[in-house]
């Protein structure tokens, strides 16, 4: 993953390269997928492991892992969303996003690698979960790629954590515009909603609240459990005042209805020399004692504050990769 990722300049350029190469099979598998994409009903197209395998084969051999997962990666976001999403969100445009397509420098085209690879994993392993496609249709423009990416990130987390959940679809009514349904471990359903602060937003007490409220009065209902997600930036945790600001804001923000407010946050972690290892994630679940929904309940969905991990996703066993084995 060091070599691949930190050390190969423009990973997107090099991807490009191996796609010219592959392009002829590339164009006869995809023949074969339309018929699969017509099968599906107008629904998003659906990522068999014998396709992926058949791709995997036409690469070229001496490539490295983390290359051959980038392609595999972005082959699968154009079978799902096309050739023109990926050509203007993955591919370098004129449009900007939260995959960091115009990455500048070795950190950035590290973290847009990443990226790519775990969207496209999270796809995968969320395929099969009802109402998916709904999900995935708001990441059609760009403004929406970042929330959208968050959402898919707890999926990813309840998934990891064998969670039972799924994604709601949207009504365009108050009370019923929340993102996810979700299996508590004490056996009750919990309707959840996911918020996203900005990489680069400020930090604000105001904000943080006005994001809780805002879930809570127009997307919850207010006759069912209530979780609040809200997706953080990583400086935000790393600094013990604000960290504990963020304690306080969740607490002031519960009403009876609320039963857990959860601050996550997802960064690429750098060590030694500035060299790019892997994808992190943490975790604070707060838990409300005051709500009218079973406060002495166990609401953690979690089994505490997750540690970067070895692998550079520090996922299980269980969770579906873009290359079989232990690549990185």
């Amino acid at each position: 993953m060091i070599d691949a990722l930190a050390r190969n300049g423009d990973i997107s350029t090099v991807a490009g390269t191996v796609c010219e190469l592959t392009s002829k099979g590339r164009s006869r598998l995809s023949r074969q997928s339309e018929a699969r994409r017509n099968m599906a009903l107008g629904g998003p197209a659906i990522i068999a492991r014998g396709w992926l395998n058949g791709l995997e084969r036409r690469l070229p051999k001496d490539l490295s892992p983390a290359i051959k997962a980038y392609v595999l990666s972005t082959w699968v976001l154009e079978e799902i969303f096309g050739q023109k999403w990926v050509d203007r969100f993955v591919g370098r445009s004129r449009t900007p996003t939260f995959l960091l397509n115009n990455h500048t420098n070795d950190k950035e085209a590290a973290t847009h690698a990443i990226r790519v690879i775990q969207l496209a994993e999270m796809l995968i392993n969320s395929q099969w979960i009802p109402e998916y496609a709904a999900c995935i249709q708001q990441l059609e423009t760009a403004e929406q790629i970042e929330p959208t990416y968050a959402e898919l990130d707890i999926a990813r987390a309840l998934i990891s954590n064998k969670v039972g959940f799924k994604f709601n679809e949207r009504q365009h009514k108050r009370g019923e515009d929340f993102d996810l349904l979700i299996t508590c471990p004490n056996g009750m359903v919990a309707c959840a909603d996911t918020k996203c602060k900005l990489e680069t937003t400020p930090f604000s007490k105001q904000t943080i609240k006005n994001a809780i409220d805002h879930a809570r009065k127009q997307n919850l209902p207010e006759d069912r459990p209530g979780i609040v997600f809200v997706k953080v930036p990583v400086d935000w945790v790393r600094d013990a005042e604000t960290a504990s600001q963020l304690v306080a804001v969740a607490n002031q923000a519960f009403t009876g209805r609320l039963v857990s407010v959860k601050f996550y946050t997802s960064y690429v972690d750098v060590i030694q020399d500035g060299i790019v290892v892997r994808e992190a994630m943490s975790w604070h679940e707060i838990i409300n004692r005051r709500s009218r929904f079973e406060p002495d309940a166990n609401w953690h969905l979690f089994s505490m504050v997750s540690e970067p991990a070895t692998s550079w996703n520090g996922m299980p066993p269980h969770w579906k990769r873009i290359l079989k084995g232990d690549w990185i």
